[in-house]
Parts: C-alpha cells; sequence; structure tokens
C-alpha cells in the first residue's frame, strides 16, 4: 500500500500560439500522504457493459471553460474544449482508453492520457442499463473530503450523476437512455481571504 507519495515535476511542454511555437518551462514539488482508507459500494457495480462500448470506438466531445468573477462587467471569459476518447479491447468489466484534450486558452496546447473506464466507475464514459431501475438518491458520502455521489435524475431521457461537496466543487455527469455519457459539467468556486470570488465552470458535450 503505497503510503506517500512526493513528486518534483518540472514541464517542458511546447505550445503554440498561432504561427508560433514554444517551450515554456514550470515547476512544482507536491507530497500526497495516506488519510484513510475504505470500500465505496457504487450501487451498479454488478451490472453489464452496454452493447454500443466496442473496440475502437471514438467519442468526441466539444465545449468551453467560462470564468466568472465578481464584480465583472461584460460577459464572462470564455475558452474552448475539446476531448476524444479512444476505447481499446472490451472486457467484461472495463475498457482501456486513450483520453486526449485540446485546450484553447490564451494558448493552445494539447494533453494525453492512458486510463480506464470500468463498471464500478463514478463519472465514467459509460454506465450499465442496469442503473435505470435504481431511482434517484445518494448512494456515497465520504467522512474526509465532504465529497457526496448521488444519482439526481432517472427517468426516460437518462440518468444524472452527481459528485460534490455542497460548497465550491460540484461535477455532474449525464448520460442517455443507452447509457452513454453526453455530458459533462464541472463547477469549481474560489473564495480569497478578502473574500474576492471567481468561478469556473467547465461544459463538454458529445458531438
Amino acid at each position: 500500500m503505497l503510503l506517500y507519495h512526493k513528486a518534483d515535476i518540472q514541464n517542458n511542454a511546447w505550445f503554440k500560439d498561432g504561427s508560433e511555437q514554444y517551450q515554456r518551462q514550470s515547476g512544482s514539488y507536491s507530497m500526497y500522504a495516506l488519510r484513510n482508507t475504505r470500500t465505496v459500494s457504487v450501487p451498479w457495480m454488478r451490472g453489464t457493459i452496454p452493447s454500443w462500448v466496442t473496440d475502437g470506438l471514438t467519442l468526441s466531445y466539444s465545449g468551453s471553460k467560462l470564468y466568472y468573477i465578481d464584480g465583472q462587467i461584460g460577459a464572462p471569459a470564455q475558452f474552448p474544449r475539446s476531448s476524444s476518447y479512444v476505447l481499446g479491447t472490451v472486457t467484461d468489466r472495463f475498457v482501456p482508453l486513450v483520453a486526449t484534450t485540446v485546450y484553447q486558452d490564451m494558448i493552445t496546447s494539447q494533453s494525453s492520457t492512458t486510463t480506464v473506464s470500468g463498471m464500478a466507475h463514478i463519472g465514467g464514459i459509460f454506465i450499465p442499463p442496469e442503473t435505470t431501475g435504481l431511482g434517484t438518491g445518494v448512494f456515497d458520502q465520504d467522512p474526509d473530503t465532504g465529497l457526496s455521489c448521488s444519482i439526481t435524475k432517472n427517468d426516460y431521457e437518462g440518468i444524472v450523476v452527481t459528485k460534490t461537496n455542497g460548497y465550491d466543487y460540484t461535477v455532474e455527469y449525464g448520460y442517455n437512455s443507452f447509457g452513454k455519457l453526453v455530458q459533462f459539467v464541472t463547477s469549481v468556486l474560489t473564495t480569497t481571504s478578502s473574500g474576492f470570488g471567481s468561478r469556473e465552470q467547465t461544459t463538454m458535450t458529445l458531438v
């Protein structure tokens, strides 16, 4: 069991700004220590993978990140986002995938990572068809982080799974009637010691 993790990272990523390409260096140091362990009971974990989840399938999403600042005049700053998820070999419990996201902020950048979406995943690219019979309500609450997970909508149109700490972080995962992730919305609130606040909201929709 990993008890703590130290990381000293230097980023020499290449960025593109119009026709100009350049390398930006940055660094960070962090340490993570184990605080607690527990078993999360995901109510749909004994379901089945939807039939549309197939080897080599690509899911593409498009959206934007909006910045809302207290007292600002005019519309919030908006920066486009696009993501793609390329599925690997599907098993009866999970599917590996490569996730690539393009960020069009002040400069354009791209990141790519290999990950997995599984049957007991909260916020995965699919949700089992058996979830339609679960109704709504909270199914998990973490005593350390305060994050609660719940099914906030469950009808003929689809299912919405919400993860929130009830204060400054909320993410909603929306699935259609076939269990496919069609939209996810993340909201983060930041407040300084002087009371000045801002909110970031990222919305990504299946295209």
